[in-house]
Order: C-alpha cells, then sequence, then structure tokens
C-alpha cells in the first residue's frame, strides 16, 4: 500500500499527518521537533512510504536533512504553494496544515525545492559562521581606523597580522589611547 506522510515542523513540535493513496487518514499525531522522534513516528509506515512532505523553512531542513540522511522519500515544498494550497483552509492549526501537506505531497501539486543534507547544513553553518568571523574582524578593523584618524593617526596599508602592532606603534605609550584601544585590539585578536 502506498502511503504519504506530510510534516508541520516547529522548533518545538512536529505535526505529523500520514495518509493512504485513497486520501484515508492513517494516524495523526504530534512528536518533539527531534530529528529522531520523527524517524520513530514513521518508522511504522518506512517501507509503504512514497514521499515525506515539509513545508521550506528553517527547521524544515533540520529534520529533513535527517530524514534525507535515515533514507525516507524526503521531498520539501515551496512554502508559497503550500500557503496558496492550504489558504482555503477555514481552521488553520498545526494538525491541519500536516493533513494539507500530507495531501499535497499525494497529489503531486506542489513545487519542490532543494533540501540539503545533515552535512551539508553543516558545511553552510561553517562558512557562514566564518564569513560572520571575518566581517566583524572587518568591521573591528574600521572602528580602529576611523577612532585614530581625527588623531592624526594613520594605519596605512597592513595585513591582518601585522595590523595591531602597527596600531601600538602609533598609540605609543599614551595611557589613555592604549586603556581605549586594548579592548577593541583583544576582540581582534579573537
Amino acid at each position: 500500500m502506498s502511503v504519504y506522510a506530510g510534516l508541520d515542523t516547529s522548533l518545538d513540535a512536529v505535526a505529523i499527518c500520514v495518509i493512504a493513496e485513497t486520501g484515508e487518514m492513517l494516524w495523526q499525531g504530534k512528536v518533539l521537533g527531534d530529528p529522531d522522534a520523527v524517524t520513530a513516528a514513521l518508522q511504522r509506515w518506512r517501507d509503504d512510504l512514497v514521499r515525506v512532505g515539509l513545508e521550506a523553512g528553517a527547521t524544515s531542513e533540520w529534520i529533513g536533512g535527517h530524514l534525507v540522511d535515515e533514507g525516507f522519500p524526503v521531498v520539501c515544498l515551496e512554502s508559497r504553494h503550500v500557503k496558496a494550497a492550504l489558504g482555503a483552509m477555514t481552521v488553520k492549526t498545526d494538525r491541519n496544515d500536516a493533513q494539507g501537506i500530507a495531501q499535497i505531497v499525494r497529489t503531486g501539486w506542489f513545487k519542490a525545492v532543494h533540501l540539503k543534507s545533515a552535512a551539508g547544513q553543516r558545511l553552510r553553518t561553517l562558512t557562514a559562521a566564518r564569513k560572520a568571523a571575518v566581517r566583524t574582524v572587518t568591521a573591528n578593523e574600521q572602528v580602529i581606523r576611523g577612532l585614530l584618524r581625527p588623531l592624526g593617526l594613520k594605519i596605512g596599508a597592513v595585513t591582518r597580522v601585522r595590523f595591531e602592532a602597527r596600531v601600538r606603534q602609533l598609540v605609543g605609550a599614551d595611557r589613555l589611547l592604549l586603556g581605549i584601544f586594548e579592548p577593541l585590539l583583544q576582540m581582534h585578536r579573537c
């Protein structure tokens, strides 16, 4: 028997609806917002699942990625299409959304979006964190340059490694300036 599942995900909980190919509801419930809990809830239908659908969003990448890694036939649905399809529902609840998503994946009337694996999400997190760190260091350097400029102290072109030494050279033994720039230089080192 072909089975379809719809997930309405959030950080706290995931509403799940499992339906047959006829549209008949087989099971509906709510589990913790954790990939292991979702996997356990779907395990009963694992061999019969044709599609597990969830709407694109922050938690769907996390939960969907884990389900993909576990071998479930996951499809991530474009959120505007889901909103349009579920817009006719009079009562909007997580349970109803999960049921609507299950019906969407059963009929095949959806636009899928790429769902990253858990490993892919980790790499994306790494690159985003690095980009944020570089942006922060660069902004800190600009602040230091901007604070020194009105004092007639120009850092000039220096590498990131030589930046702190150049600032210390310009500030010299001025205790007030040392007190001002020391915290900024500590942040630059981090």
